[in-house]
């Protein structure tokens, strides 16, 4: 029997640097496991006998900075990271759970909404 992981949390570097005090000293404790996505991780996986992990970017994301091109330019970063890291036939991690910048969805939603009110008058 497999035994996957759900919802194992990282953290993308340039995320964390958009944190402020509070959120970076929650994290102190834990940073440099949510940064590391090798050797240390997988050997803890194999300890625990856990075969996979589906990687989520942890709390705060990108969806909490107020700027939409910040954001979206963060949300792909923090992408690519860790898909570069789970593209390995072979690997045990998966970018399953990755970030999406909420910001530019809403903001489109609210213009289509918008607009289907003024074609309405």
């Amino acid at each position: 029997m497999r035994l996957n992981a759900l919802e194992e949390h990282f953290i993308h570097s340039q995320v964390a640097a958009t944190y402020g005090a509070a959120d970076l000293a929650l994290l102190a404790r834990c940073m440099p496991a949510l940064d590391e996505l090798g050797d240390m991780r997988l050997q803890g996986m194999d300890e625990a006998g856990i075969d996979m992990q589906v990687l989520s970017h942890t709390k705060p994301g990108v969806h909490e900075i107020p700027d939409a091109q910040q954001a979206a330019s963060l949300a792909v970063a923090a992408n690519d990271y860790i898909a570069l890291d789970s593209s390995s036939p072979t690997c045990k991690l998966s970018a399953g759970l990755t970030r999406c910048h909420l910001q530019t969805v809403i903001l489109r939603k609210l213009a289509n909404l918008n607009a289907e009110r003024i074609l309405k008058l």
